[in-house]
């Protein structure tokens, strides 16, 4: 048994827990930024959301007073299918990226991202996996945030100190394996930035999550290619900068983000 799959009222999930933890195997709530409407912007989605980080605190409360782990059963970004013309372009890349990071680094065992047809009957502008309902299926541009954390979110979840004036940068960093560290950067904001990332591997390379604008809804590549029509990817463009002293040095631009691996 899992529960209580709430959707709002996050109390529920810690009573759950407090009757029925011994005989249940997980928690699960849901999430989305808020109702769609007009106000559903792409700020509004790459802005700071005041209620997500006291959620997640509440459920990893529950899940450690009963043993057991919890997890984000249902979630995307604007409920009732998305927000045309902000959940279905490069924004929805960029906060998907950040918010599967977000649950990792607050002890989230796992996330199931809303796809394909909604309860209202029609393909949600939120999903993934673009579906023409004529058997053509395609990778939208919130798949290509989820293919980035399925690269750089393997293995046990590090400490990364971030040193940054904008409230836009993100910096999240992995150890994959023994000897080897991942460091994701996400610049959700206008303006571009030059970061320095301080690690003790001493060679690198990086993997961009690239768009044409932020509205942009098709164009979005990672590591310079896209998903080929059978769902197959590989990185066609890889880049290889210096590391001096245990510093790499690396610009990313505005609404993007990077991954840099390091041996």
């Amino acid at each position: 048994m899992a529960g209580p799959d709430a959707a709002g009222k996050t109390d529920w999930v810690t009573r759950f827990a407090a009757d029925e933890g011994k005989d249940a195997v997980l928690l699960t709530h849901h999430y989305y930024r808020e109702g769609q409407n007009p106000t559903s912007t792409i700020e509004k989605l790459l802005g700071v959301d005041p209620k997500l980080q006291p959620q997640l605190n509440m459920l990893g409360a529950a899940s450690k007073s009963c043993g057991l782990p919890y997890r984000i059963c249902e979630v995307n970004s604007f409920s009732g299918g998305g927000r045309p013309g902000v959940s279905d372009t490069m924004a929805g890349a960029l906060w998907v990226l950040d918010y599967m990071f977000t649950l990792a680094a607050n002890g989230c065992s796992g996330v199931n991202m809303e796809t394909g047809v909604n309860h209202l009957d029609f393909i949600s502008s939120y999903s993934p996996i673009g579906d023409d309902e004529q058997w053509h299926f395609s990778a939208k541009p919130e798949y290509y945030g989820m293919l980035a954390f399925s690269i750089a979110g393997r293995g046990q979840m590090l400490q990364a100190d971030l040193d940054a004036a904008s409230p836009e940068v993100k910096a999240y960093a992995t150890q994959p394996n023994q000897g080897t560290l991942a460091v994701t950067l996400i610049n959700k904001g206008a303006a571009a930035s030059e970061l320095t990332v301080r690690v003790p591997g001493k060679r690198a390379s990086v993997i961009r999550l690239h768009g044409p604008a932020i509205d942009a809804k098709t164009g979005i590549t990672l590591g310079g290619a896209e998903v080929a029509p059978a769902g197959t990817w590989k990185a066609t463009k890889s880049e290889v900068p210096p590391v001096r002293n245990g510093q790499l040095k690396i610009s990313l631009p505005a609404y993007s983000g990077a991954i840099a691996q390091f041996t």
